[in-house]
């Protein structure tokens, strides 16, 4: 009888005595095991005790304790005994240990792993899987025999999903044809920028395509910060989904009975730091933007093909982003940012009958710079109104205002983020701060 059957025969199917369970188990709503988990936890826990004990016969590796524990409690390194100074722990396998939501991972033996392989689905997966997902690292602590480990949880429909295993139906209309909403926010220290104003968009834009969104606003707001809590996200940014739900390969929206709501939390940087500090270049694309007559661009619809077209013309120029003009010629926005120009001391930008989404970020510049004592214009402007201009600056959820300091080749201003454009983006990042 090899190691692990005789733990499997003793210590899992046989009453364990009550001393080898540890009190606190890993809060099951970190991970996705509907069914025994608590046992699993137990069971992974068991073995890794019973393992480390029998180890340290052979290869002389102290553990002073190997467990799974909650709250601030850190799982224990693994310690080396003085006569086990040639054992290199870089070059062994992986257990997991779990602190929240976080795994701290130690390396074993591949013998180990084979063996936990042949228990399927009795443990959880973040324990018993020899593969680890390059997505989950996110981090290494300064011992290097250990790494911090964080699972992604997506929020579907009312459940909390790890990242590999946050599905949806290939037959939800939102996959099949970009039939849905979504809304793109910030969250500063904690508190999710705009919130409200998010949400209203987010159900002006679903009543327009006559989708009816299954939960309350206030539930809604309440599983964002769910998902962020989750994950342990302060300041992060939330993309929220809204499909119209399963249905069949044909066009018919009737048929889709429930809309699914998918919420996700992640870190996201769109422009490298540098840009923000030297100012982008940016060129016009061909691709024009969809004319408001054939779908109003107040709708945030799932279906950004023509954006993306734009943004590939700009990727060919070697721009990260593009200028996008309207059916008369005029200056719309950009692919996913509104544009401002600073001429003379005064604020212009697009108007809404431009073609242009009116942004959650563009209305909070536009009421800063009023309080700022900045005169304001909402007007259509040509690409010769930029060219011209003494500063550009973009806006967006994910960019937040990030300085443009060529279009087309020309400089505009002096080529450097402008003054103005400077003190708007102090009092912006003030503002996120309240």
């Amino acid at each position: 009888m090899n190691f692990v059957s005789f733990l499997f025969t003793h210590f899992f199917i046989m009453q364990p005595p009550s001393h080898f369970f540890h009190e606190k188990i890993v809060s099951r709503r970190y991970f996705q095991c509907e069914t025994n988990f608590v046992s699993h936890a137990k069971f992974a826990d068991l073995l890794s005790h019973w393992y480390f004990k029998a180890k340290t016969r052979f290869e002389n590796i102290l553990v002073q304790k190997t467990a799974f524990y909650t709250g601030n409690t850190s799982v224990k390194k693994i310690q080396k005994s003085k006569k086990s100074k040639n054992v290199s722990l870089k070059s062994k396998f992986a257990m997991a240990g779990v602190q929240r939501n976080r795994v701290h991972v130690f390396r074993l033996d591949s013998r180990l792993r084979r063996k936990w392989q042949c228990f399927g689905n009795l443990a959880p997966s973040c324990v018993c899987s020899p593969q680890i997902s390059r997505d989950m690292i996110q981090c290494s602590q300064s011992d290097s025999n250990i790494n911090t480990v964080i699972f992604m949880q997506v929020y579907i429909s009312g459940k909390f999903f790890d990242k590999d295993n946050a599905k949806v139906s290939v037959f939800d209309h939102g996959f099949l044809f970009g039939d849905g909403v979504f809304e793109g926010m910030r969250s500063y220290n904690g508190k999710v920028f705009r919130l409200r104003e998010h949400m209203i968009r987010l159900w002006n834009s679903a009543k327009a395509l006559m989708i009816e969104i299954p939960i309350t606003l206030e539930a809604m707001e309440s599983a964002v910060y769910e998902t962020l809590k989750i994950n342990d996200i302060k300041d992060g940014y939330i993309r929220l989904i809204v499909t119209r739900g399963i249905g069949t390969l044909g066009l018919d929206a009737h048929l889709c009975k429930e809309p699914k709501i998918v919420i996700i939390a992640d870190h996201l940087a769109l422009y490298p730091k540098e840009h923000y500090e030297k100012g982008l270049e940016i060129v016009t694309a061909s691709t024009v933007r969809t004319n408001p007559s054939m779908v109003s661009p107040q709708i945030k619809s799932l279906n950004y093909l023509n954006n993306i077209l734009a943004k590939i013309e700009g990727h060919q120029a070697g721009c990260v982003e593009v200028l996008m003009l309207n059916t008369k010629g005029e200056v719309a926005e950009c692919s996913g940012d509104n544009i401002f120009i600073i001429s003379k001391g005064t604020l212009h930008t697009p108007p809404p009958e431009a073609g242009i989404l009116e942004g959650i970020t563009r209305q909070t510049v536009l009421k800063i710079a009023a309080d700022m004592g900045i005169p304001v214009r909402e007007a259509p402007m040509t690409r010769h109104d930029i060219f011209v201009s003494d500063e550009c600056f973009l806006t967006g959820s994910a960019a937040e205002l990030i300085p443009v300091v060529k279009l087309d080749g020309r400089l505009i201003g002096d080529g450097k983020p402008g003054t103005i454009t400077k003190k708007l983006l102090d009092r912006f990042q003030k503002e996120t701060k309240k």
